[in-house]
């Protein structure tokens, strides 16, 4: 498989805590048409402390966008990792 990148390895710091389990029935679902922002913000800030991540409804991108961008994506990782590397982070382009 490779080695991994170091520019995605997390510092021990920014790692999560896995020494406790958390039962759960679902990731946190986080509906964008909430109408209070506050509310919004704290729901997903909630999310990102306790999970780092979140599922989104109602977004407002329509399905075939979401779709094309799938298709893309698996595209991207089916490429080999010289490939891949072309567009790898760095200080000089975080972006990638």
């Amino acid at each position: 498989m490779g080695d991994i990148d170091p520019s995605f390895i997390q510092s021990k710091e920014h790692r999560p805590n896995l020494s406790t389990f958390i039962q759960v029935d679902e990731i946190p679902i986080i509906d964008l048409s909430e109408s209070r922002q506050e509310n919004l913000i704290s729901k997903i800030g909630k999310a990102c402390e306790e999970w780092g991540f979140f599922q989104v409804i109602n977004h407002g991108v329509p399905s075939d966008v979401s779709s094309k961008v799938e298709i893309e994506a698996k595209k991207f990782f089916e490429q080999s990792i010289e490939e891949k590397k072309k567009v790898k982070r760095d200080e000089a382009n975080a972006m990638g």
